[in-house]
């Protein structure tokens, strides 16, 4: 009976080996998919590309200077690139300078839009 315990307690401590050795191979898989990400910069929500904060900052500009029909050139060119959120904007922005000109279907349309 004596012999028996031994090699229960030795299956015992294989299967604690073999769960952790488990566990830690998981574990590295899991960190090395995080750290093929670092590095990459990521765009946060909510912001825009330079290039479209510049276009959208040029049509306000425009519309302060009465040159409406100019804003709305230049925004519709990129109503449909960029991120949900610049799309959101730009749409906001087209629905603004419909407005001023009293295009309210337009306006209420791209203010749907956005």
């Amino acid at each position: 009976m004596s012999s028996i315990k031994p090699s229960i307690k030795l299956r015992h401590e294989i299967a604690k080996l073999l769960l952790l050795a488990t566990l830690g191979v998981t574990a590295v898989g899991v960190s090395s998919a995080f750290a093929a990400d670092c590095g990459k910069p990521e765009k946060q929500e909510g912001e825009m590309t330079e290039e479209t904060y510049n276009a959208v900052q040029s049509a306000t500009e425009l519309m302060t200077k009465n040159k409406v029909g100019e804003a709305i050139d230049k925004l519709t060119k990129l109503a449909d690139k960029g991120s949900d959120y610049e799309k959101a904007m730009i749409n906001y922005n087209l629905a603004i300078a419909y407005s001023s000109k009293n295009d309210y279907p337009s306006a209420t349309k791209f203010f749907a839009k956005s």
